[in-house]
């Protein structure tokens, strides 16, 4: 949740709308922090492990459903 401007409490059970090319579209800003994390991909039984890092981004706009 953003309060005049600011990061506040996470929120959950909610729906992200809309498609990837569009959330794509929307990024405004990358940051320069970048996380790594591991996981597994699984694909036809086999289990390949894999690694990603990604930077923080900004989405000027986002839909999100839910109550």
């Amino acid at each position: 949740m953003v309060r005049q401007g600011r990061l506040a409490e996470p929120v959950c059970g909610g729906i992200l709308g809309g498609t990837g090319p569009d959330l794509l579209a929307a990024i405004d800003a990358v940051g320069r922090d970048t996380g790594s994390s591991a996981g597994t991909c699984l694909k036809r039984g086999q289990r390949v492990p894999v690694s990603e890092t990604v930077p923080g981004v900004r989405v000027s706009r986002l839909d999100v459903k839910g109550e």
